[in-house]
């Protein structure tokens, strides 16, 4: 519990936890509204009797077991995102914006994403509803009434998608506030920094200068020896020859 308490005394971290906390309340309150029509009871048998959606259920937060206009989550979404990537191994221009044209590129295939979804959404919504209705879990909807809960199923779906994206986003200008910061202190330490290399950089070129001096020194030393032992020993043969 003590290591819990301590995620509440950093700044940064207790306004990202608080920050998910609050979308998540949004979610459940939003996961509670039903779309209009709905038989309580039939719908609780329906879901009793069929694994398929309550698995469905387990997927879509809980929003699918009352009709709610989030009973989508984010379902469309992903569904666009698998397609996307399965697009690329057929369209070459899609599979290098995505693989070589770097964060770009991935925006552009996260908008795409992003497009595709509406049209998923509202054939998802209206399959669901459709499904329900010849189950005898919806009253049937006439034109109007199948337009209107599509689109409020629809808009729930990208509402959830919108919550997903300001969230990544709000984390990527965190991110990139904290490398300017660390960019600034650098800059700010740089003169600094830069001095020292300097020095380090003229007292290691001195170093060498006198290694270099005091090996030319040896050099000449050692020839001048050798120039006084070949001396004495012309020296010597000279003399004998006498």
């Amino acid at each position: 519990m003590g290591k819990l308490l301590q995620i509440f005394k950093i700044p940064d971290l207790r306004k990202k936890v608080l920050m998910v906390l609050f979308w998540l309340l949004i979610f459940r309150l939003l996961a509670a509204i039903p779309i209009p029509g709905i038989d309580a009871v039939k719908l609780q048998a329906f879901f009793a009797s069929n694994q398929l959606f309550g698995f469905l259920n387990i997927f879509s937060g809980g929003g699918l077991e009352n009709l709610s206009i989030m009973m989508l989550g984010v379902g469309p979404y992903i569904t666009a995102t698998i397609i996307m990537q399965l697009l690329t191994i057929i369209f070459p221009k899609l599979k290098k914006a995505y693989y070589e044209e770097g964060a770009e590129g991935r925006a552009k295939f996260n908008r795409l994403s992003r497009y595709l979804t509406v049209p998923l959404a509202v054939v998802q919504a209206y399959g669901f509803l459709n499904l329900l209705a010849s189950q005898q879990v919806l009253d049937k909807l006439d034109p109007l009434d199948m337009l209107r809960n599509v689109a409020v199923i629809a808009a729930g779906s990208l509402f959830i998608m919108w919550v997903g994206e300001l969230i990544s986003v709000q984390l990527q200008l965190e991110r990139l506030a904290e490398e300017g910061a660390g960019r600034a202190a650098h800059s700010r330490d740089g003169p600094d920094t830069s001095a020292a290399l300097a020095r380090a950089a003229r007292t290691a070129q001195g170093q060498a200068s006198r290694e270099e001096r005091l090996e030319r020194g040896d050099e000449r030393r050692t020839a001048l020896a050798e120039r006084e032992v070949v001396l004495r020993s012309s020296l010597e043969g000279a003399w004998r020859s006498r």
